[in-house]
């Protein structure tokens, strides 16, 4: 071979070239292995010091929550059918603008927002909350900018007024600025903000009272979830309607996201909450990533199913956590950091313990994880969070099973 002058050059031996080959492979190998081992020691590092560990879920007793029939968080605020009948709110924060109608003034202390005893169920939107009473009638209070209250107006109501005609109200779900209620006849109604479709009329118009979903009597379960609604029929089938934060249909590329879709063939759905779907067996399934709360991945319009546990009875996703619990009475808990830490599988639920038994519902923080709440079938309120990295648990305090 000749160099850039023309002149011979003796060529490279053959082992050698072999030799240079081998070399910068294992030059590039050994820089390949350590920024391997420079990420992984980093994750390790990150998940020890800024993200707890599965094993970490603990519960604590909530002494200043009153016994609770059940519990609703919307954004900043938290509201209970309490166990006397009453109705009562709170914000553990001072985000809540006062505007909104729903305690006048900042506190932490759960207020009476109506002393009636007969209040069996809540839910909460962003600034506006809806109540079932035992007689069957619905009422709704807070902020109104939108039609959310359903009761005909626009202007904010600092107590609750009664919606929807007559009686026979047995579900409500509240989400974003849009609710979803079920009669005892099998009726749909919807009300709200519909920019997305998600009251199900087949249009984009809000509603200000609650309106008729469609002609069928025949639904079983309804919930409402970031700009869309998910609902059971008596059949065991699987419907949604409404679309994401980016526009696309919770019930599949194809679907119109405006009417409420079936979800695949399966005939073996139970019921419905948030993200959330479960099975007749207890198996709980979820929709994909949820504008911002973490249920689990899935393939859009087709629920992926979350770990291998069955019996699950109640569920609810939150910001960063999810909380559910089982026939049994166990409690259990997942979070967003199982699915960043945990690369090769989705996040799967691990049962809190060391309170064992008795748990009977669940409301998970839509904004954080400062307000994951249970509830015991003996009334009293506990908060579940993350272990000893993050304040929990301490004596006394119900412990995490390990894996």
């Amino acid at each position: 071979m000749t160099d850039a002058q023309g002149e011979m050059q003796a060529p490279v031996p053959p082992r050698r070239r072999s030799r240079t080959v081998l070399v910068a492979v294992l030059v590039i190998s050994g820089l390949l292995l350590g920024c391997c081992l420079s990420v992984a020691v980093g994750i390790r590092w990150a998940k020890r010091n800024w993200f707890p560990a599965r094993e970490d879920y603990a519960a604590i007793r909530e002494p200043m929550i009153p016994s609770a029939k059940m519990i609703a968080n919307g954004t900043g605020f938290s509201v209970s059918a309490a166990a006397d009948g009453r109705l009562l709110a709170w914000t553990p924060t001072t985000s809540l603008e006062s505007t909104s109608g729903f305690l006048g003034s900042m506190v932490s202390t759960p207020v009476v927002i109506s002393p009636d005893r007969g209040w069996k169920a809540v839910t909460a939107g962003h600034y506006h909350a809806v109540a079932l009473k035992a007689d069957g009638t619905m009422w709704g209070w807070g902020g109104n900018g939108n039609g959310q209250v359903g009761d005909g107006t626009n202007v904010t109501r600092t107590t609750p007024v009664r919606i929807g005609e007559g009686n026979g109200w047995v579900e409500a779900s509240a989400e974003g600025s849009h609710s979803v209620a079920l009669r005892s006849d099998g009726t749909l109604w919807s009300w709200g903000v519909n920019d997305s479709g998600q009251l199900g009329s087949g249009d984009t118009t809000g509603a200000d009272v609650p309106t008729r979903i469609g002609s069928a009597a025949d639904w079983a379960h309804a919930t409402s979830m970031p700009g869309g609604i998910s609902a059971v029929k008596s059949d065991g089938s699987l419907w949604a309607c409404g679309a994401d934060a980016d526009g696309l249909s919770w019930a599949g590329p194809s679907a119109d996201k405006t009417l409420l879709t079936r979800i695949g063939t399966d005939s073996d759905w139970a019921a419905v909450a948030g993200a959330f779907a479960l099975k007749r067996d207890g198996s709980l399934w979820t929709y994909p990533y949820v504008q911002g709360r973490w249920s689990g991945p899935a393939t859009r319009g087709l629920p992926t199913r979350i770990g291998r546990e069955a019996g699950f009875t109640s569920a609810s996703t939150g910001a960063g956590q999810s909380v559910a619990v089982k026939s049994n009475g166990t409690l259990w808990a997942w979070g967003l950091m199982d699915e960043v830490f945990e690369l090769l599988g989705a996040p799967a639920p691990v049962q809190v313990v060391g309170a064992e038994g008795g748990w009977a519902s669940v409301a998970a923080d839509p904004i954080g994880h400062t307000r994951n709440y249970a509830i015991k079938s003996d009334g009293s309120v506990w908060r579940v969070g993350f272990g000893k990295n993050h304040g929990f648990p301490q004596e006394g305090q119900a412990q995490p099973k390990s894996r």
